[in-house]
């Protein structure tokens, strides 16, 4: 079954037929050696997005459906970051595992005032900065005390999960630096124009 993702992959057939070999092969299909060789390393991208979908659940909040389904669309537009050693497979893999249903890179959402938004981004961000050493993340906002916010609101989500502020290594109004493993992930928030 390996065999037939690998082919798939490479063969560039990535939709409805990765997905039906995907499903064969995810759960108890898998075998027990492979499991362990793929969450063993916290390197690989099964363990990284593993670790990201758990602690978008760590911070103490009930997250909406419609949060859900921010998640879902800002994990598959950063899959490739995520998968960047492993295969095109595997990438498949952990999309069928979570229910993620697309890898693009651009991801939209167009939501009412007070849908949670923010949270959800703030949530993602400190979540992704956590999970996949080594990142950078750029987040734009419509001003200055926007962005300053929401910064601030990252900050506080990363001092919800047990252990992780003593992870920060610097913080100011516009950047905010994690020491993850041997990898530093960095998190800045700018304002979307330059003169506020």
């Amino acid at each position: 079954m390996v065999l037939d993702l690998v082919a798939l992959a490479r063969g560039g057939k990535r939709k409805l037929e990765a997905q039906g070999a995907c499903e064969r092969f995810v759960g108890s299909d898998l075998p027990d050696d492979v499991r362990r060789k793929r969450l063993a390393s916290s390197d690989s991208g099964a363990a990284q997005l593993g670790e990201l979908v758990r602690l978008l659940d760590s911070f103490g909040l009930r997250r909406s459906n419609v949060q859900r389904q921010l998640h879902k669309g800002m994990i598959g537009s950063v899959l490739q970051r995520i998968y960047h050693a492993d295969s095109d497979a595997e990438m498949k893999i952990g999309m069928v595992t979570h229910g993620i249903k697309s890898s693009r890179q651009q991801f939209m959402a167009i939501t009412p005032r007070r849908f949670g938004k923010t949270t959800a981004v703030s949530m993602f961000v400190a979540a992704f900065a956590l999970a996949v050493p080594g990142s950078v993340t750029a987040i734009f906002s419509t001003g200055r005390r926007a962005s300053n916010l929401l910064l601030q609101q990252v900050k506080g989500m990363i001092t919800c999960i047990p252990g992780a502020e003593k992870q920060i290594i610097s913080s100011n109004v516009e950047t905010l630096v994690l020491q993850v493993g041997d990898r530093t992930s960095k998190i800045s928030s700018f304002p979307g124009k330059a003169r506020t």
